[in-house]
């Protein structure tokens, strides 16, 4: 599978999906990204926080920010 930066709106789905209760690889499927990149985007993504399906919370926001943050300060050394 070709490797794909997720855009806010890709996070917004897989945090939609997530909240319903889909599988990972299913919500892999579903957004055409690899099973890997949609568990490093959960870890990214994780609010420390059970959510109504049991499984650790995730935030396409809390992601955004986090690589916003980190672009940034990639920015800054260069």
């Amino acid at each position: 599978m070709k490797y794909k930066h997720l855009s806010y709106s890709d996070r917004q789905e897989m945090e939609k999906l997530y909240l319903q209760g889909w599988h990972m690889n299913d919500i892999a499927a579903k957004l055409g990204i690899s099973l890997a990149t949609v568990y490093h985007e959960r870890a990214r993504g994780d609010t420390g926080q059970m959510d109504a399906n049991g499984r650790g919370g995730y935030s396409a926001e809390l992601a955004q920010s986090k690589i916003y943050a980190r672009r940034q300060e990639l920015q800054e050394r260069h």
